[in-house]
């Protein structure tokens, strides 16, 4: 039986890499260092899965009639980290950048290519 790493489903061939950027930091420390190498993991991934595609690629849905898409994906992701990390724990008031109340799905909804 092989055994894997569970980042190895996210390499191009499914086959572990030693150059996998995202298997070289601390995997127990303090909530501070936990938190950041997570977000550093998941950002390495979803740059590793964008790499190389143009922005209608980027923006391509996955399936109609959904409005899921990489672009979709990395516009909501910048929503979610600008309200977790500057106005709920910095307390900014600053404005969402893709959301509103009258579009509650506008970083998927907005997203297309240029």
């Amino acid at each position: 039986m092989a055994t894997s790493r569970r980042a190895d489903m996210f390499t191009a061939d499914g086959k572990p890499s030693d150059d996998d950027p995202r298997e070289n930091g601390p995997r127990l420390g303090d909530e501070r260092s936990t938190l950041v190498e997570a977000l550093r993991c998941q950002r390495l991934t979803l740059e590793m899965k964008c790499e190389g595609l143009d922005a209608d690629a980027m923006a391509r849905r996955a399936v109609e009639p959904s409005t899921m898409s990489l672009l979709g994906i990395v516009r909501h992701l910048a929503e979610g980290e600008r309200g977790t990390f500057r106005v709920m724990m910095a307390g900014q008031d600053v404005p969402r950048l893709y959301c509103s109340d009258t579009d509650r799905d506008g970083d998927f909804d907005g997203a297309v290519a240029d």
